[in-house]
């Protein structure tokens, strides 16, 4: 199971956090980066220069979470499309059900006029 952004804060303070790792973080003024081995890095690829390692430069707030692998986004991409092919399916009977509904309803109020 994944670790929340708590958890994962809690361990790059403690120093428990892996560093082979990409991680997305969240600085206090609210931005988010991308933290790649030490170096910060924002939606313009070009290095923030803030330190991840030093925990106590007030910049980085939380560890959000890892930045998966190639291979865990396109399991991640595979379970989304199951998962929307589900709800469809899920949408075309709950449709079908409210039909039903709506026919029984006219037949109920056709039994009670005669």
């Amino acid at each position: 199971m994944s670790k929340t952004p708590e958890e994962l804060t809690e361990e790059w303070k403690a120093g428990k956090l892996k560093q082979d790792k990409d991680y997305y973080v969240e600085t206090m003024n609210g931005d988010v980066f991308i933290e790649f081995y030490g170096q910060l890095y924002d939606d313009s690829h070009y290095p923030q220069n803030l330190g991840f390692d030093n925990v106590s430069n007030g910049i980085v707030k939380k560890i959000l979470a890892p930045v998966p692998t190639y291979d865990e986004y396109k399991a991640m991409q595979s379970k989304l499309a199951d998962q929307r092919a589900e709800l469809e399916s899920a949408r075309w009977y709950q449709t079908v059900q409210n039909e039903d509904i709506s026919k029984l309803r006219g037949l109920l109020n056709e039994s009670e006029e005669i």
